[in-house]
């Protein structure tokens, strides 16, 4: 979720769990992408991005 906008998780790369507890920080591509093609990315679906500003809140959560 951004804010209160919710995306759907696509795929999800190898190493996204582990990059955020060590590194605290991972990519998130919002291309629809089926095949994650970056360990440390995370794929949401295709469609407009909302502007991310200082405040904006990013969740990841399970349903």
């Amino acid at each position: 979720m951004i804010d209160n906008e919710k995306f759907d998780i696509t795929p999800v790369g190898d190493l996204v769990q582990r990059n955020l507890t060590t590194l605290g920080h991972i990519t998130v591509r919002f291309d629809g992408s089926t095949k994650p093609e970056l360990p440390g990315t995370l794929y949401l679906e295709d469609k407009e991005i909302p502007s991310i500003d200082l405040g904006t809140v990013l969740k990841i959560v399970s349903e």
